[in-house]
């Protein structure tokens, strides 16, 4: 998705500075090869970052906004990775990474997964014989997208300081809304962070 973004972002003439993060070194070290053979006006900096880890988070994203001299992102994106968060660190780990991820940030693009991807990966999780997840639907109460959906919009805009300002819709193959939510306007929102 970054390297998308990126490669749209040079054809229109644009130039931005990407931090990409994710728990999987793998994943981030396919995207390092994939980055050192373009050229490109924009910056992406590949990381590998357990984003549970607050302090490691806060550290990280602190530095590299300070390189930039810069007080915030303009946009963060957390694109199919609630869900995870949710079932390994529940609900309250849910709203420590919303509360850490919305602090840094102007705007935030969130696409929170479905209840459905929610029993999945409980089914598959039981399916390979790998370790259950520390929290279950059940235990977290998601009935349904609305359980979903309606928490990750509550933590944003009760605790975060954040109001939804486009909602995307869809999208067209796996069926997830994408919301983009903005800082309030009287609100720096450091308040979020502890």
């Amino acid at each position: 998705m970054t390297l998308t973004l990126q490669d749209r972002l040079q054809r229109d003439g644009l130039t931005a500075d990407f931090l990409a993060v994710d728990l999987d070194e793998s994943l981030i070290e396919q995207a390092k090869e994939k980055t050192r053979a373009m050229t490109s006006t924009t910056t992406v900096t590949f990381q590998q970052l357990d984003v549970m880890d607050e302090r490691l988070t806060r550290r990280t994203l602190d530095a590299y906004l300070d390189g930039k001299r810069k007080k915030r992102f303009h946009l963060g994106f957390c694109l199919s990775v609630t869900m995870w968060i949710h079932l390994n660190h529940g609900n309250e780990g849910l709203r420590r990474f919303l509360r850490t991820v919305s602090s840094r940030v102007d705007r935030l693009l969130v696409e929170p997964q479905p209840f459905r991807c929610y029993k999945s990966a409980v089914r598959r999780m039981k399916r390979l014989k790998c370790a259950d997840f520390a929290y279950d639907p059940v235990t977290l109460n998601v009935r349904g997208n609305e359980d979903v959906f309606g928490l990750v919009d509550a933590i944003l805009f009760e605790e975060c300081h954040m109001v939804p300002l486009v909602s995307f819709g869809l999208t067209r193959h796996w069926k997830r809304p994408i919301v983009l939510y903005k800082r309030k306007a009287d609100s720096d929102c450091n308040d979020c962070v502890e």
